[in-house]
């Protein structure tokens, strides 16, 4: 993928892939799948930031890019199942059922991004670093002389990088400046993108002694609210309403008392779900949850198992 003004360094990961590829003395195809991220991954992104709220795009490009790339990879070359890095596990139950589960890894454990994906992609799909801790990975990348076995971790949005999110979103479409207000009504400044203040983030806004984090953000007052406690009750909620789940493999009986998260490296806490009349749920956390955002995924689990998830609202 190749996104104009990202800092996605795709211009070094490529000739890294050849000489691994080189290295293990397997072929390397290369596939431009750009259009299917504007159109899947970009374009929802940025109608979600206009809209305040808190998209996911990691978890949208597994779904839409990666593993749809990847499977008509491999059909084409007659290949039955594919093999991705992510740590996380597919387990078959004795009953036959297919299940994900978290990688054995908590630091690196990404069930949290896999949530959308259908039991389709599941079944011809192998997490092998599953059961593996990075430390183990690395150390067998060095066994194996791989010329990446110390390169760093990728971070930032998938395909994208550590993006500035102001610039890019002005860079793509029209943004809407804001005055930053406390939760007691003082105006402390203001901001060039409302868009890009999202509901739980720790901002620094220009003039103040300390950060500050998101409340809310009004972009039709274009006003954006914000808090320097980081336990401020109005940052806080128990009730979380989504959009219909995704349920992988066997849809799990309602209500649950199960766990739930809301961030990729949030313990999962625990929590009831309840379906509503419109297709969507209602999760009920024991403990107040801070910065939930419109837009966020919630992911629902029982131990190491994940039941799937979906969009808050």
């Amino acid at each position: 993928v190749v996104i104009p003004g990202a800092p996605c360094p795709w211009a070094e990961d490529l000739p890294m892939a050849h000489r691994v590829a080189a290295r293990l003395d397997i072929p390397l195809v290369v596939k431009d799948v750009s259009a299917a991220y504007e159109r899947e991954v970009l374009a929802p992104m940025i109608a979600a930031y206009r809209a305040g709220e808190t998209p996911n795009p990691d978890t949208t490009c597994n779904r839409w890019v990666k593993f749809e790339a990847l499977r008509e990879v491999a059909c084409v070359m007659d290949a039955e199942r594919i093999a991705t890095g992510h740590y996380a596990r597919v387990v078959r139950t004795l009953n036959g059922a297919l299940e994900l589960h978290r990688g054995a890894d908590p630091v690196k454990d990404q069930s949290y991004f896999l949530w959308m994906l259908t039991t389709e992609q599941l079944l011809c799909t192998e997490f092998p670093l599953g059961t593996w801790r990075k430390t183990m990975v690395r150390e067998e990348a060095q066994r194996r002389d791989l010329p990446n076995w110390d390169r760093h971790s990728t971070s930032g949005v998938c395909f994208l990088g550590n993006v500035d999110l102001p610039t890019f979103l002005a860079s793509r479409t029209a943004v809407t400046p804001a005055t930053v207000v406390t939760t007691a009504g003082e105006t402390i400044g203001a901001v060039p993108s409302g868009e890009a203040m999202t509901v739980g983030q720790r901002v620094s806004i220009g003039g103040q002694p300390s950060p500050r984090y998101v409340v809310k953000n009004d972009l039709a007052a274009r006003r954006v609210i914000v808090s320097a406690r980081p336990d401020d009750p109005a940052r806080s909620t128990h009730i979380v309403r989504t959009r219909i789940p995704t349920w992988i493999g066997r849809p799990p009986l309602l209500p649950l008392h199960a766990h739930a998260r809301i961030r990729h490296r949030q313990e999962p806490q625990p929590c009831t779900v309840v379906a509503v009349a419109d297709g969507g749920l209602v999760v009920t956390f024991d403990d107040a949850l801070f910065g939930v955002a419109p837009g966020q995924a919630v992911v629902i689990s029982h131990g190491a198992r994940v039941f799937g998830g979906a969009t808050i609202v």
